[in-house]
């Protein structure tokens, strides 16, 4: 599909950020009408501007504190959020969830216990708190990352028990499961998100084929006939050098951090399934081969 082009993409974003802006502005300035007591919004302006009203304390010293820390601590409370939904992955996850709120609750007291005399600080000293909170949040998931996903190794051999005193050295035992031979394979397909095939020998991978049929894109070793299935054209996984801790890492934290990504090689798995390994397409095309040998 064609995309538009960046400079209207652009255009188009800053122009929604703008809009945007100047209805939470004129909302805010509105909101300062209203309280116990009513304040015209003539007098708002001219307090703002510097002028002398009856309700200049009210506007100034009341409600505009309150006023700029909804407006600081909304606007850190929205990046707060896009960066911790980017972080973990989650659309969902909130900033209100997570400690942000709390930081900017945090700063107002503060401020409020030390500085009494100064209601106009209380806002920066929110925004403050919200952004301190949002940047720990930030740090805590990026230190953390690797507790959002299971891994999960099924499977037996004489590397099992040296696998296991690994993961124990390092830490891992709460995201990475040994699960043994199993045989609903099927079953592990359907509570996955991502297949890694690190075998440093194959030929034609049933596995690998069998979940992308279940629809899992793969990582796997460019190893024997691994990249026949798995390569630029079936754009439904990556592949990666056997042996090299440092390519798998790379490659599994492009799945855990693009989710487009990530759905775009899903759909592709099964697409490839359904073009070049469906079974009766198989035996059709391995017919004519054998057709063909004998004719020629």
């Amino acid at each position: 599909m064609k995309s538009l082009p960046t400079s209207y993409t652009a255009a188009r974003k800053w122009g929604i950020i703008l809009l945007l802006a100047l209805a939470s502005l004129g909302a805010a300035l509105l909101s300062m009408s209203f309280g116990s007591t009513q304040v015209p919004f003539s007098e708002i302006l001219t307090a703002l501007m510097g002028g002398e009203t009856q309700a200049y304390n009210i506007v100034v010293y009341a409600r505009l504190p309150r006023t700029l820390a909804a407006l600081l601590c909304g606007s850190a409370l929205a990046v707060g959020g896009v960066i911790i939904q980017g972080v973990l992955g989650n659309p969902l996850a909130g900033p209100n969830i997570i400690g942000v709120n709390a930081g900017a609750g945090l700063g107002a007291v503060l401020c409020a216990a030390l500085i009494p005399t100064s209601m106009t600080a209380v806002p920066v000293a929110a925004f403050l708190g919200a952004l301190g909170a949002c940047m720990l949040v930030y740090t805590l998931a990026r230190r953390t990352g690797a507790s959002r996903i299971t891994l999960v190794l099924a499977g037996d051999g004489p590397l099992l028990e040296p696998t296991k005193a690994q993961v124990q050295e390092l830490g891992l035992e709460d995201c990475v499961k040994f699960i043994g031979f199993r045989k609903d394979i099927k079953n592990l397909y359907k509570g996955s998100d991502l297949y890694v095939n690190s075998s440093q020998h194959e030929a034609l991978s049933f596995l690998i084929i069998e979940a992308m049929a279940a629809g899992l894109p793969v990582i796997a070793t460019d190893m024997g006939g691994n990249s026949d299935i798995v390569n630029d054209e079936a754009g439904c996984g990556m592949l990666v050098e056997y042996d090299n801790p440092d390519s798998m890492a790379v490659a599994m934290k492009c799945f855990l951090e693009d989710p487009a990504f990530a759905a775009r090689c899903r759909e592709n798995a099964r697409r490839t399934i359904e073009d070049k390994f469906e079974i009766h397409k198989m035996a059709r095309a391995t017919y004519g081969v054998y057709e063909k040998a004998l004719h020629d």
